[in-house]
């Protein structure tokens, strides 16, 4: 059913506020999985959850890449994952509740050079679905199809002390929407941060925010941010295989997060591309 399944992995909460406790997942294959890659349930503290690669068995059931839920701490990033999803039912590329929480964090967790796809499929689908995150998403890649609703990032909060960096990211969808915020009271800077994203969607709604929005000046009205955010097709060179992009010269950004490389470990410098790849 599941590729890792970790229950209660700090054993105490002083163990996850203290950090002697710190597992690290990098470098695996989960492939064939039924219901989940890792499943971690109840408060954990990870190194890094890295460098995976994700693919789902082809099965209508409920499926998560990825389940961080009731306070799991990631001190050093999840990062250049690849994720493909190929369940019929309801899939999550990321499902965090509560990540980093400022009970047992100093820091918000990074979520940087990541690449998720869900190419089909019924049922609601989520590249990231983020409950009370403290969180930062840097140059992730995200293509989330289906016949259902699809959603880029789904970001759920109305706590200012849950803070979520969205940036550089390109998200594109199907029907349903790139990015989504519950209300337009919580999509303010006071609450998320959103800037230098694509968002594309083939419905032509690239945002919701209470309500949905069709065109960026909609969208940057809505959020009082996203300046240099746009909304173009990405040109894909084989979305089957990959989110590799034929062009890269639209997706220009500032290297918000400063790292180094992308997915493949590329050097990025101070003017970098969108999305995972460059």
């Amino acid at each position: 059913y599941y590729g890792m399944y970790l229950y209660y992995m700090g054993g105490a909460t002083t163990n996850v506020t203290s950090g002697t406790c710190r597992v690290t997942i990098d470098d695996n294959n989960f492939t064939n999985f039924y219901c989940g890659g890792i499943y971690s349930y109840y408060y954990s503290r990870y190194k890094s959850i890295s460098y995976n690669n994700f693919v789902s068995r082809s099965a209508s059931t409920t499926q998560y890449a990825m389940y961080l839920a009731y306070y799991n701490v990631i001190d050093s990033g999840i990062m250049g994952n690849k994720i493909l999803l190929q369940g019929t039912s309801t899939s999550y590329g990321l499902y965090s509740y509560y990540i980093n929480s400022s009970s047992y964090s100093a820091y918000p967790a990074l979520f940087a050079n990541n690449e998720i796809r869900k190419l089909s499929g019924g049922s609601t689908n989520y590249g990231a679905y983020v409950y009370y995150p403290r969180i930062k998403m840097y140059n992730n890649s995200m293509l989330i199809k289906g016949t259902g609703t699809n959603y880029g990032i789904y970001h759920y909060s109305t706590s200012s002390s849950y803070s979520c960096d969205m940036r550089n990211n390109i998200l594109a969808t199907g029907s349903g929407y790139p990015i989504y915020c519950s209300s337009a009271t919580y999509v303010t800077p006071t609450y998320v941060t959103t800037d230098y994203n694509n968002y594309y969607s083939t419905a032509g709604t690239i945002g919701y925010t209470g309500v949905a929005q069709t065109t960026l000046a909609a969208l940057r009205s809505a959020t009082g941010q996203d300046a240099h955010s746009i909304s173009i097709s990405p040109s894909w060179m084989d979305s089957t295989v990959n989110l590799e992009l034929t062009d890269y010269a639209p997706f220009l950004a500032t290297n918000i997060g400063n790292l180094a490389t992308d997915i493949n470990g590329t050097i990025r410098a101070s003017v970098t591309i969108m999305g995972a790849y460059t």
